[in-house]
């Protein structure tokens, strides 16, 4: 039975056994796959800490030498902690991906979600270190990371970003990102990698921007332009949504050449109207794009709703990594550890997403370190 259980997890083994081992050989009392299966399980589990991992294996050592040795007993803290801190986090981002693709499905077609989130914990004022940012690549269907990449010291997403396209497969996918990396560059990227793109265009273009607001306040009294509406009810809220969309022979007409010039594939340029009633009180706002797609999209989807996909990222990503993780709350900062162990807490989302027992990540956590079944089911995807 045993052998069995082994084998069933041969797989995390494969994608983990070749990340190298940053300690010399006399210092390595507990191997390197123990520290990291238990630091895994143990964020599965509900842990958020060194000392939490540390606990948990103890009282569940039995359990985890089913799939780990630990011919040494559990590691502590301290060993954990210097070990994640060590270990280059390029080879664990390498895991992670290679771990998603075996439990996951073709993305082919879907909505790829690209945006940052920084891990406000990791800021250590004392020693004058920053907090960290990871920006994730997101597949709004699979509702898994597919990949991230930290944004270097003084630099920014857009540098990021195109590390991010050459780790993944994002061929016939929608790739949307917010504004910052609304960047010619990274269009012609996301043509090259095969996909469209749909990127937010802000006043961080201000000529851009401000030529696209005057068309669309001026086109629609000279020819007819493609129209959706949408409307959205419930919890005493009203949103009514307007997406208008200029073809690039449209915008050939009545725009400046140079704005558009440059802009790879570039075939609509789009503007979504939001007017929201809650308990009576009304706004209004515009938010404008620029997409490889054209009105007939493939994809057969309306166009506003492949842009409000996008927001997937925030709600169902960043926001439960705050809150049932806790990772801006996380204290883990020296050397790689902070982004190790965001690396970690990922692959434990995907595994809990990928579980099909319905409950929220949660109770899928609780559950996970109260129930050793259900723990070796989230851990055996195929089982």
């Amino acid at each position: 039975m045993k052998k069995e259980i082994r084998e069933s997890f041969a797989d995390f083994k494969s994608c983990f056994s070749d990340i190298p081992d940053p300690r010399i050989s006399r210092c390595r009392k507990h191997k390197l796959l123990d520290i990291l299966g238990l630091c895994l399980v143990g964020v599965i589990c509900g842990c958020d800490s060194w000392v939490e991992i540390e606990e948990y294996g103890k009282e569940k050592e039995t359990y985890l030498k089913r799939y780990f040795d630990f011919d040494n007993g559990i590691p502590s803290h301290d060993t954990i902690g210097r070990v994640m801190q060590m270990i280059k986090p390029e080879s664990l981002h390498k895991s992670l991906i290679q771990w998603t693709n075996l439990i996951s499905t073709k993305i082919k077609g879907e909505v790829i979600a690209i945006d940052g989130k920084a891990i406000r914990g990791s800021k250590d004022t004392a020693k004058g270190k920053s907090w960290i940012t990871m920006v994730s690549a997101w597949a709004q269907d699979s509702g898994l990371v597919l990949a991230h990449e930290k944004v270097a010291e003084k630099s920014n997403e857009i540098n990021a970003i195109p590390k991010l396209l050459d780790a993944i497969d994002v061929t016939d996918c929608i790739v949307t990102i917010d504004a910052m990396g609304t960047q010619k560059t990274i269009a012609k990227k996301i043509r090259a990698e095969k996909a469209d793109y749909i990127l937010a265009l802000k006043r961080n273009h201000e000529t851009m921007y401000e030529e696209v607001e005057h068309l669309f306040n001026y086109i629609e009294k000279q020819e007819q332009i493609y129209v959706e509406n949408d409307v959205d009810k419930g919890h005493g809220r009203i949103e009514r949504r307007t997406t208008k969309v200029i073809t690039i022979e449209q915008a050939n007409k009545w725009m400046d050449q140079s704005d558009i010039k440059g802009w790879k594939d570039l075939e609509s340029i789009i503007c979504v109207e939001a007017y929201r009633d809650i308990g009576g009180k009304v706004t209004n706002s515009k938010r404008y794009y620029l997409s490889s797609l054209p009105i007939n999209n493939p994809f057969s989807q309306k166009i506003g709703t492949l842009i409000r996909s996008h927001w997937g990222i925030e709600n169902n990503l960043h926001w439960v990594l705050d809150v049932v993780f806790k990772e801006d709350l996380s204290q883990v900062r020296t050397g790689f550890a902070d982004e190790n162990f965001s690396t970690i807490r990922k692959i434990a989302f995907n595994l809990l997403k990928t579980n099909k027992y319905k409950a929220s990540l949660k109770r899928k956590r609780m559950k996970a370190g109260w129930n050793n079944k259900f723990l070796s089911q989230v851990l055996n995807p195929n089982l």
